[in-house]
């Protein structure tokens, strides 16, 4: 939901309108905090790390970039070093997306990554066999269930490393 979308339909309070914006806002940088913290727990430095982001779309199967928290989230994590592979089969132009190297998702799942943030949860990633990735997972919409994954799973408000 745009809570500035939301301020002219109804008689809202302003500055709650506000303040769910500002927290939507902040939560990309919440997010790259955790990458670190997941990054540091398994020994990895965020300066080199490999990064790979699935899901770069604002919802879910909707080709709508407006907003998403992905691509501030993937500014955050090369402007402290890391390398982030970014995959989203819906985006045809990936022209101004910096800080995000688009790739297949078949050349994702062949190549190492230090941690695996699912930020998008398309239809053809929730088919996928978590195990291939070898690396600690962020879920960030809550999409994957831990008994289908041996590798540590952590979820944005939820267990930090």
């Amino acid at each position: 939901m745009y809570p500035y979308f939301l301020s002219g339909q109804f008689d809202a309070d302003a500055s709650v309108l506000r303040a769910a914006r500002e927290r939507n806002d902040a939560m990309p940088a919440v997010a790259a905090e955790m990458v670190e913290a997941i990054l540091e727990s398994e020994g990895v430095d965020m300066e080199g790390a490999r990064v790979l982001l699935l899901g770069v779309t604002y919802k879910a199967d909707i080709a709508e970039l407006r907003n998403s928290p992905s691509i501030p989230l993937a500014r955050h994590l090369a402007d402290a070093g890391a390398t982030v592979s970014a995959v989203d089969p819906l985006i045809e132009d990936w022209s101004g997306l910096d800080g995000m190297e688009p790739t297949a998702l078949s050349a994702a799942e062949a190549a190492p990554a230090d941690v695996v943030v699912l930020a998008t949860p398309h239809e053809e990633f929730t088919r996928l066999e978590w195990d291939r990735f070898d690396a600690p997972i962020l879920d960030g919409r809550g999409a994957i269930d831990d008994g289908d994954v041996s590798a540590p799973v952590y979820r944005i408000g939820g267990r930090w490393p």
